[in-house]
């Protein structure tokens, strides 16, 4: 049954990348994207851009575009999931890479133009869609001193290239990668595999330049 879940919910990612392929190129022409290239690095800028790859709860976006889920989110049906807070929020998007640990990595990346900056966020920075609410995992399932931080850019650390490690299992759901619909293993998962991911999410979105890119 967890294996039916979460194939539907690929297709509803690949759903949102399909009809959002346009909108998420012209992130490149964005203000936010613009500062980034420029490495005016505003925390702010990087949650704007995250948005407009469905990696959102709030709105009618409710994490749609997450390539990653838990499997209490994803046993939520549809019409109890609400993003916002005032109106008893029950899903919620984590960045499994704080975006102030992007900001930090961002400086001095190897980017060449706006495309490549995009690109940059969307290989390294890594969401996922959990519940939220009076029983829900968003505040217990990171590990203790980690909430704004994680290693996975550190180099002989644990985590170094494990995004989900920075997650303590005990605290949530297991996590289920929805484009390849298979549970993710924390100790195993690493950047290559999640690029592999955004290579094939651009392909959905109809952005072949960009997935030729990221598969380079």
């Amino acid at each position: 049954m967890t294996v039916e879940l979460a194939r539907a919910e690929g297709r509803r990612a690949r759903a949102f990348w399909q009809r959002e392929g346009e909108r998420i190129r012209r992130t490149i022409g964005t203000p936010q994207c613009v500062r980034l290239h420029g490495n005016d690095i505003r925390n702010i800028d990087v949650r704007h851009i995250h948005n407009r790859f469905g990696w959102q709860a709030g709105g009618d976006t409710l994490c749609s575009g997450a390539l990653y889920r838990t499997e209490d989110f994803m046993g939520l049906p549809e019409a109890e999931r609400c993003g916002t807070k005032a109106l008893g929020q029950t899903v919620h998007i984590e960045h499994t890479v704080p975006v102030a640990t992007l900001t930090r990595n961002i400086i001095g990346s190897d980017r060449i133009d706006p495309d490549d900056t995009v690109l940059w966020v969307l290989t390294h920075s890594v969401v996922t869609g959990v519940t939220d609410g009076p029983t829900g995992e968003r505040h217990r399932m990171v590990r203790r001193g980690q909430a704004r931080r994680s290693h996975a850019f550190t180099l002989d650390h644990a985590d170094h290239d494990r995004p989900f490690r920075r997650y303590d299992p005990a605290g949530h759901s297991p996590i289920w990668d929805v484009v390849r619909g298979e549970r993710i293993d924390p100790e195993r998962f690493s950047f290559a595999d999640h690029r592999e991911n955004i290579a094939m999410a651009l392909g959905w979105a109809a952005l072949d330049d960009w997935a030729a890119r990221v598969a380079a």
